[in-house]
């Protein structure tokens, strides 16, 4: 069977996303009626003006092959008794689901693979309109929703949310979530209100509502006006390494000052960072003789998270070495013994290499690397690996938020050689079964080509019996360059949404 594929690659990142139409089956049901395809040539369009009824009053059952998504879109808007507006939009949609879907879960559904496509769906009061992302979205055409509702709207559903910043600095606010936006999200600062609003997808507003909600400051007790004293180290020293340190206490308000005559540094702030001030000054004021065997030294990083080099670093080096992240210039700040911070340098610029792209050569063995994340689980599922950065900033602005390690597998192969590796994670709480199966075929100007087939399945239990359900069934091949990631594919699943990455090293 020919098969429509879809190839979307982030050229600012390397990522590249793959959505392979015809192939990924988020269930194992087969579709009802036959497919009328054209063998000896490319696959015709099939023309179905329904997708089969479902079982459940009020619900609908998704099973298109080749479907023309102007038949999707209207059929769907006619289910969901809403008016659509539209222009014509190109290709076929995919896509077969033995699962009851409301009419909103539908939306939503498809409104996630129209994103990769660069369109969506925007629902507004009786209105269903499909919007080209690369014309930008008319700013009257998104709902206004109270910021209550905004857990019952769709992961994929534009919407416009109004927050208010009573423990936040409005203009902070606002720079962070900048930051966060997707390329057709908005935010507008009311300042006389000190409110801010947001338009985006329901999901990374969500996530913007969280992020909002961490950034109002812990409960801590009143500022006080504190002299530390000093019997070593100059107070203006003293006092740069005390600024780069408070550098993350971005919600409190701290003053600080020295005086020469005592000496001494005064510190202005709540009683949480005295402490944090006395006890970096106690590492600090040392006597001549043990400041000739110490050193403070910055580091500034290119490519590395320094909070995240910070962790990794406290947790190889002695206790007597102190480590400290500056956010606003990208560095991190080591003092300790000196023996102690030469080992740190080199560590520190292999923690900061960029990865380089590496050409494959005839003969080499691969490592062939597979995770598969998901959004919408709960914080006690694994978090995604510090590499992944990149992917996750890129599916942010397709709209999936914080993702969730659920499984990763490794195995090694050769050119021609066939790999099968397998896995039994838990998925929103249930026991799963994952298998990834493939070839590496050839390789051709430092592009490697491959076949890769995913599956994942798991026990539900009905009225009747216990069943199984897949989750996802791929079947595609691809061509990748040496340790750049590949987005296979997407798949919701209730709440949830699933993504498939793969990496292959050459070595």
């Amino acid at each position: 069977m020919n098969r429509t594929t879809l190839t979307y690659r982030i050229a600012a990142s390397g990522i590249a996303f793959l959505l392979v139409l015809g192939e990924v089956w988020a269930a194992a049901a087969e579709p009802s009626g036959k497919a009328a395809t054209d063998m000896q040539g490319e696959a015709k369009a099939v023309v179905r003006v329904r997708a089969p009824e479902a079982k459940t009053p009020g619900k609908l059952r998704l099973d298109f092959r080749h479907q023309p998504w102007n038949d999707v879109l209207e059929w769907l808007a006619e289910e969901a008794d809403l008016s659509l507006q539209m222009s014509p939009l190109p290709g076929t949609f995919n896509y077969s689901d033995s699962r009851e879907h409301t009419p909103a879960e539908a939306i939503n559904l498809i409104n996630g693979v129209l994103l990769v496509r660069g369109y969506t769906l925007i629902h507004r009061d009786r209105m269903l309109t499909v919007v080209n992302l690369q014309e930008g979205i008319a700013p009257g055409l998104v709902p206004a929703i109270p910021i209550e509702r905004l857990d019952g709207e769709g992961e994929f559903q534009f919407v416009s949310v109004v927050f208010t910043l009573d423990k936040v600095k409005p203009e902070k606010a606002e720079a962070e979530v900048r930051k966060l936006l997707s390329p057709c999200g908005r935010a507008e600062l009311l300042a006389a209100s000190q409110q801010l609003m947001v338009t985006d997808a329901a999901g990374r507003v969500r996530a913007i509502r969280d992020v909002l909600k961490r950034m109002e400051p812990a409960i801590q007790g009143p500022a006080v006006l504190q002299m530390h004293m000093l019997r070593y180290i100059d107070p203006s020293t003293a006092l740069s390494v005390l600024k780069m340190l408070m550098s993350e206490e971005t919600d409190v308000r701290i003053t600080m000052a020295i005086d020469q005559r005592r000496p001494a540094v005064i510190l202005y702030g709540p009683p949480e960072v005295h402490e944090k001030c006395r006890a970096a000054l106690e590492m600090l004021d040392k006597p001549q003789e043990d400041l000739q065997t110490r050193d403070l030294k910055v580091f500034q990083l290119v490519n590395a998270d320094p909070s995240s080099v910070t962790q990794l670093l406290a947790g190889l080096l002695p206790k007597e070495v102190m480590v400290a992240p500056d956010l606003r210039t990208r560095s991190v700040l080591v003092h300790g013994p000196k023996e102690a911070l030469r080992m740190v340098e080199p560590m520190l610029l292999r923690l900061d290499e960029k990865a380089e792209g590496e050409r494959a050569q005839p003969g080499m063995s691969y490592q062939v690397r597979i995770v598969w994340l998901a959004s919408g689980l709960t914080e006690d599922s694994p978090a995604v690996a510090d590499d992944l950065k990149d992917v996750l900033s890129e599916l942010s602005r397709l709209g999936v938020m914080e993702p969730r390690q659920v499984a990763q597998v490794f195995v090694r192969t050769n050119a021609q050689g066939e790999f099968v590796v397998a896995s039994s994670p838990s998925f929103d709480g249930r026991p799963t079964e994952f298998m990834a199966t493939g070839k590496v075929l050839e390789q051709r100007e430092g592009f490697l080509e491959m076949r890769v087939s995913l599956s994942a399945e798991q026990e539900v239990e009905t009225e009747l019996s216990i069943r199984k359900q897949k989750l996802i069934d791929l079947r595609t091949e691809i061509d990748s360059q040496p340790k750049q990631y590949v987005v296979l594919a997407t798949a919701p699943v209730g709440k949830t949404t699933s993504v498939f990455v793969i990496q292959v090293t050459g070595n």
